[in-house]
């Protein structure tokens, strides 16, 4: 019998492949709460309509983007998840203009499951590893004029 870690893991799994393989919106939206709320470092989105334009503005912004997973532990309620994200980046990022660089680099996410539906999503990346391929560099304080 299938418990309910082994089911929470199949439900990020399809989201994964809802916005990252099959880029399918509605699949996506279908497994997430209008409430949800979503969490990097430094910013917070809430609510379903916000959260699918954001996931909207990374497709324009990372061509060809995609998600491996490459582990993954579940609990009853949560999933945690390491995986690798590469793309091009053909839109702006932050205060980075396009660079048709091709990225990659690695993240955790850890997403609470409640009542079948993604609720939290608690996500961090190598922001500076990603910062750096797409050309920026990292300057002291005292040398940045």
């Amino acid at each position: 019998m299938e418990t309910q870690a082994e089911k929470n893991k199949l439900l990020v799994k399809k989201a994964y492949e809802g916005i990252w393989i099959k880029r399918d919106i509605d699949q996506f939206a279908s497994l997430i709460a209008e409430d949800i709320t979503y969490q990097l470092p430094g910013i917070v989105i809430q609510g379903k309509a916000n959260y699918l334009e954001a996931i909207r503005n990374y497709w324009n912004t990372f061509e060809e983007a995609q998600m491996t997973i490459e582990h993954q532990m579940a609990t009853e309620d949560k999933v945690y998840t390491r995986f690798t994200f590469r793309g091009k980046q053909t839109g702006p990022f932050r205060d980075v203009p396009a660079t048709r660089k091709i990225i990659r680099f690695e993240g955790m996410d850890l997403i609470q499951i409640t009542d079948g539906k993604i609720t939290k999503e608690w996500e961090i990346f190598d922001e500076l590893g990603l910062m750096q391929q797409l050309g920026l560099e990292l300057v002291h304080k005292e040398h940045a004029h």
